[in-house]
């Protein structure tokens, strides 16, 4: 294989990975600590439009909550959503179980985020509480609306630690999912953007 055909496949490749996996939640680990998208955009400081219920309100030792995600007044593409620690917010706690349009991330399944850039208006899914009491938790959750306009750190009401308190157990159902058909209208895009460049590049060479 000659050098020309060698540079014009790591540039094709190289193409390739950031069009393809961009809008699919795909290497966000360093974002684990601030939450932050490296969009290089600054993050949005009015109120999120976006709301986080779950139930039930309380947790005990190894339990489930459901999570649901809400756009209230606009859909979002991304998002990623931890537990933090009431006491020590730099604490995540807890994992995260996987479902239809989102993938785990960060270390030990503590974060969820996105798998694709399909419009979302609800999400839901389950938070699986850790197997020790571990105090009261907040959901924190960053929803990406485009790659310039995003909130961070969207913070949902306080999440009870009920052990050794009793509760009311709760019928909690899982709501539905609902997103929008954008999927195939981003990808069409990304893979014509991947289409045009790689023809400019052969070429080139």
């Amino acid at each position: 294989m000659s050098a020309k055909t060698a540079r014009l496949l790591l540039s094709l490749t190289a193409l390739w990975t950031y069009v393809s996996c961009y809008p699919n939640g795909i290497n966000v680990d360093e974002a684990c600590s601030d939450m932050t998208p490296r969009h290089n955009h600054q993050g949005q400081t009015s109120a999120s439009p976006f709301k986080i219920t779950f139930c039930p309100n309380w947790y005990k030792q190894g339990s489930s909550v459901n999570v649901t995600l809400t756009g209230t007044s606009m859909k979002f593409k991304g998002f990623m959503i931890q537990a933090r620690s009431n006491t020590d917010s730099a604490t995540s706690v807890g994992t995260f179980t996987a479902t239809d349009y989102t993938r785990n991330a960060c270390t030990s399944s503590k974060a969820l985020v996105h798998n694709s850039a399909i419009e979302k208006s609800q999400l839901t899914f389950k938070w699986m509480a850790p197997s020790t009491a571990s105090g009261n938790v907040t959901f924190w959750v960053t929803f990406v609306e485009d790659e310039d306009v995003f909130w961070v750190a969207t913070k949902s009401s306080v999440l009870m630690d009920a052990t050794n308190v009793n509760v009311t157990v709760e019928n909690c159902t899982m709501n539905s999912n609902i997103v929008s058909n954008s999927a195939v209208r981003v990808g069409s895009y990304f893979t014509l953007m991947f289409v045009v460049v790689s023809s400019i590049l052969i070429s080139r060479y």
